[in-house]
């Protein structure tokens, strides 16, 4: 019974960490829109590549299904929509470009790509949250440089982004590597839109 209760505080407490970063990501970009004279955005768009990813979003931002799209679970409200992609760097990117295509995207508008990582780093415990401000393609040794315009105090690393699941041997002898499957395929599709 208490492993259990500690477990939803500990669930509880990365869910409220999650949502106050994600307060500061929408506060501080409106502000640097506002301070360059910018129109504030018009939609925010979320990619997940799973529900668990998705599930803190949806509850935060009240977002209801889009019951008339088939081709992936959209959820949004009217300022707000997420995709969930499932896994992978193609299915990131197809999810994105279905999702700006939807919506119409301007320039103005801001798309977030929220998932899990994995990692061989001892330097976090899990569940830290991380910024990431370089990601690089494994298969095609692309780097991406996402804006990064929030964040303060947050810890901000590099991360590497593969086409399959990684196994310990694959980053053997290195520490501190950070991965994922969706994040290049989000950051190509996302360059085509903005």
């Amino acid at each position: 019974m208490q492993k259990s209760s500690q477990r939803q505080v500990n669930s509880h407490s990365h869910s409220a960490c999650f949502i106050s970063l994600i307060q500061e990501l929408l506060f501080d970009t409106i502000c640097i829109y506002l301070s360059k004279g910018w129109c504030v955005p018009v939609m925010v768009l979320f990619v997940t590549a799973l529900m668990p990813e998705a599930a803190p979003l949806i509850e935060y931002f009240k977002l209801k299904k889009d019951m008339g799209i088939n081709a992936y679970p959209v959820y949004r409200n009217s300022d707000i929509a997420l995709i969930v992609s499932g896994v992978g760097k193609l299915k990131s990117a197809a999810a994105l470009a279905y999702l700006c295509a939807l919506y119409h995207v301007e320039e103005r508008d801001i798309v977030i790509n929220i998932g899990f990582c994995g990692s061989s780093s001892r330097k976090y415990t899990p569940g830290t949250l991380l910024v990431i401000n370089k990601i690089t393609d494994m298969d095609t040794g692309k780097d991406y440089y996402p804006d990064v315009l929030f964040g303060r105090g947050l810890p901000k690393e590099s991360l590497r982004c593969y086409s399959r699941a990684v196994r310990k041997e694959d980053v053997s002898g290195e520490t501190n590597v950070f991965c994922d499957m969706e994040s290049a395929g989000f950051m190509e599709a996302a360059k085509k839109f903005f």
